[in-house]
């Protein structure tokens, strides 16, 4: 206020920068704000303590392939379908497995396969986002997987290899062996072949492979295995018995065959499942591990869910900044601008005479701007000492150097 009624121009410059200044700093500031933004996380999960619903994982249900029935016979033709509705899950290199804590989506990869062996790595739903028709379902991926894996051994076909001969002629090592062939579909087929009587061990398999060609037929003796999920903390994350059986077998399995133990499935060349791999052993391997993987994994999206205590996943909030250069352009000048308001400051308040603390200087630096005397009350008593100014008139405090770093102080008056 006291610069506004100011007429000496320097005095309006020296506030105008002033405030420049000082709302340059406080702009760059809330600049800041344009450069950053908190939003909703969607790579990883903010894990806090309450319910998750797992997978059913003691055995397969089969109430969405066949009603009413929960036979070994529906059990291995359910795992059988599941194995082949499986191509439509997305699948990638083990590399690309997802680290534990990451939200998992409906278009993400559920199963990781190599040449060696195949993966599923296993998953949490906050249980509270299941029943609330207005959330999205929080899924999250854990440190628990499985592999499976097969090994296999090939044989070449030396007689009946095409397909239309009830049995095949097959070189072993040095021997020749006879092998039944349970049904003639012609060339360019697969055979899986399986007996449920036969085990290698807990959630393994014994299979045989005949691939049916023209030109260059082969038979296969292979194991499928699914190992132990690994990282489980609790009985409801392990694999029943006889689900990991039903797996590693379930690209043989007929299900309602009328042949006893043994049981098989033929597959033509142009499938997945049918494609000729021409004796080789780490083909025929990852063919029989995706089948395997693939039945678990649509099990586990098949099957019931149970609810447990652990980690709910919930969808947290993470700050975005996407103009690094820019906020570091704005905190330096900022910085720069502040520093400068204050080095002028120190230098105004330098050029500033103060009188001495004493009042008697006050005084004789005010006694110039007395012209009249008025009357003044001092303990109920009146005296006439107490000059007055002029009503209007304009006053400059001044000072002037003298030497010896001594300074003459004293108002002046400013005509008109």
């Amino acid at each position: 206020m006291l610069a506004i009624k100011s007429s000496r121009t320097s005095i309006h410059l020296s506030v105008a920068a002033w405030v420049i200044l000082f709302l340059g700093s406080q702009i760059g500031y809330a600049s800041l704000g344009l450069c950053y933004s908190v939003e909703k996380t969607e790579d990883r999960a903010l894990l806090v303590p309450g319910n998750v619903s797992i997978p059913n994982l003691s055995t397969i249900e089969t109430n969405k392939v066949i009603k009413q029935s929960s036979s070994i016979r529906a059990q291995q033709y359910t795992a059988n379908s599941y194995g082949t509705v499986s191509l439509a899950l997305n699948w990638a290199d083990p590399d690309a497995m997802p680290i534990p804590g990451t939200l998992w989506f409906a278009d993400d990869y559920s199963l990781f396969c190599t040449i060696n062996y195949c993966s599923y790595v296993f998953r949490e739903t906050n249980t509270q986002t299941l029943g609330d028709p207005r959330a999205i379902p929080v899924t999250v991926t854990t440190n628990r997987n499985i592999n499976a894996t097969a090994q296999c051994s090939s044989y070449p076909v030396l007689q009946g290899g095409n397909g239309t001969d009830s049995s095949i002629r097959v070189k072993i090592d040095s021997r020749e062996v006879n092998i039944t062939i349970p049904h003639q579909n012609g060339p360019d087929q697969t055979t899986y072949m399986t007996s449920t009587d036969q085990s290698c061990g807990e959630g393994c398999s014994i299979l045989s492979v005949f691939e049916a060609s023209s030109t260059e037929p082969w038979f296969y003796n292979c194991t499928a295995r699914l190992g132990s999920v690994a990282n489980a903390t609790r009985p409801e994350h392990k694999l029943g018995s006889n689900l990991a059986q039903l797996a590693t077998s379930a690209i043989a399995l007929q299900g309602y065959a009328n042949n006893g133990s043994f049981q098989y499935m033929t597959y033509p060349s142009a499938a997945t499942f049918g494609i000729p791999v021409n004796g080789s052993t780490e083909a025929m391997g990852l063919l029989l591990s995706r089948f395997t993987i693939g039945v678990l994994s649509t099990v586990i999206e098949s099957n019931s869910d149970i609810v447990v205590q652990g980690q709910a996943p919930t969808i947290g909030q993470k700050l975005g900044v996407s103009h690094w250069g820019i906020i570091h352009l704005i905190i330096w000048l900022t910085a720069g601008l502040q520093l400068l308001l204050a080095v002028l400051a120190t230098w105004v308040a330098e050029k500033v005479v103060v009188p001495e603390e004493n009042p008697l200087a006050e005084a004789r630096v005010l006694q110039s701007m007395v012209t009249e005397q008025g009357p003044q009350m001092i303990n109920g008593q009146s005296f006439e000492t107490v000059p007055l100014g002029p009503a209007k008139s304009l006053w400059i405090f001044k000072d002037q150097y003298v030497g010896d770093g001594v300074y003459d102080l004293y108002m002046e008056e400013v005509s008109g």
